[in-house]
């Protein structure tokens, strides 16, 4: 059943046929597999934040020196749009077709398999782009931003206007747990941020050790995370510091440290 409010955004842009919609009406945003008006099939994801202009034209900026900096096996995986556009209040970015959905919208094995791909794609993206205690960092490495092929079970990954050459270590590893902890409790499967953190440490501790960083910068790269996190949702929303989830996050788990 199709929701008024997806209906709204599809009218939006034009579109109709909808498959596999995911809206998420706090964040105003959703993607799906759509039939467009010339009867192709493709896959588009929108936004309805503030900024539209600016994300276009630095997203394809940063597309352009990530295809310079990362070898072919990790290219593969990313996802660019072949077309963006803005119209009314959406962003919207249309995919080539690709069998795709959000890893956000998986349930059990394929899930699970899904995001221990990410962990992985992660790790090796830190490996091929490590420089002077710095890597290059998506910036936005959530569930939502993850896209799946259920059909050739690979992994794609969207949204780079956030892409930074110059890092923080292990900073996508923990915006993905993170991520992946915050659909699990809107599922009211509850369970505490540093619960979840310390559920996968060993995952932390082995991303560390492949880039050959001691495992006694876990929790300061952690504690870092958060800050970052913190002041990236304060200048995106509009709020301040201390009231972003991630500054209350951090005041949990920093608590029971």
């Amino acid at each position: 059943m199709v929701s008024k409010s997806e209906i709204e955004a599809l009218e939006a842009i034009g579109k109709f046929g909808v498959e596999h919609v995911v809206y998420n009406p706090k964040r105003h945003w959703f993607a799906g597999e759509v039939i467009s008006t010339t009867g192709a099939k493709v896959f588009i994801k929108a936004s309805s934040k503030q900024g539209a202009q600016r994300k276009l034209s630095k997203e394809w900026s940063n597309l352009l020196k990530v295809h310079k900096l990362l070898p072919a096996n990790l290219i593969s995986s990313v996802v660019e749009p072949v077309k963006q556009v803005v119209k009314e209040r959406w962003l919207i970015n249309t995919y080539k077709y690709l069998n795709v959905r959000p890893v956000s919208s998986l349930r059990g094995e394929e899930r699970m398999l899904a995001i221990n791909k990410a962990i992985e794609w992660t790790t090796k993206l830190a490996l091929a782009t490590m420089n002077n205690k710095s890597v290059l960092e998506h910036g936005d490495f959530t569930v939502n931003n993850l896209l799946w092929d259920t059909n050739s079970k690979m992994l794609f990954i969207a949204d780079w206007e956030m892409m930074r050459e110059d890092g923080l270590p292990m900073y996508d590893l923990v915006d993905l747990v993170v991520s992946e902890w915050l659909e699990t409790i809107r599922g009211k499967m509850r369970i505490g941020i540093n619960v979840q953190l310390k559920k996968n440490e060993m995952v932390f501790l082995d991303y560390l050790h492949s880039i050959n960083l001691d495992e006694k910068l876990l929790w300061p790269l952690m504690e870092k995370f958060f800050q970052v996190a913190a002041e990236r949702e304060s200048a995106l929303d509009g709020i301040p510091v201390e009231k972003t989830v991630y500054s209350r996050l951090y005041l949990n788990v920093k608590s029971h440290r």
